[in-house]
């Protein structure tokens, strides 16, 4: 009787063990941005409370030009990514590491360039850029 016991209290302690790690390493958005081809700068203000360790940035509707990201912390530092390449529609950047442990994010900041010949599919002409923590 003992043993089934120890077995049930091993198997809960697994299971909260391993939802509680998914919950540490998830993904959250932090904000989107609609961005015109007119300007090569835009900035995503991030609201959400927690920490993060990593970024990644989704694009959509139409390729963008990277150049690179400067993220502003919550204690007013920053610190500049270098991305420096086109993410097409519908692909992320490689994950980005922040330096230092957990951070509070408050803005992102980020400078692209106008893809040169591409058709839009629409007449809106933009492409929409979305930041994605991980915590």
């Amino acid at each position: 009787m003992k043993q089934k016991w120890l077995l049930l209290f091993l198997l809960m302690f697994g299971l909260s063990f391993s939802m509680s790690a998914q919950q540490i390493g998830r993904w959250e958005k932090l904000g989107e941005r609609s961005v015109k081809f007119r300007t090569e700068r835009d900035v995503i203000k991030c609201s959400h409370k927690g920490t993060f360790s990593k970024l990644k940035i989704r694009v959509n509707e139409a390729p963008v030009e990277f150049n690179k990201v400067l993220v502003r912390y919550g204690n007013g530092s920053t610190q500049e990514l270098y991305i420096r390449q086109t993410i097409p529609a519908g692909g992320y950047t490689r994950v980005l590491d922040l330096r230092g442990n957990k951070r509070v994010i408050k803005e992102i900041v980020f400078y692209y360039k106008t893809k040169k010949g591409y058709r839009f599919p629409t007449k809106n002409h933009r492409a929409v850029v979305s930041v994605w923590g991980r915590h």
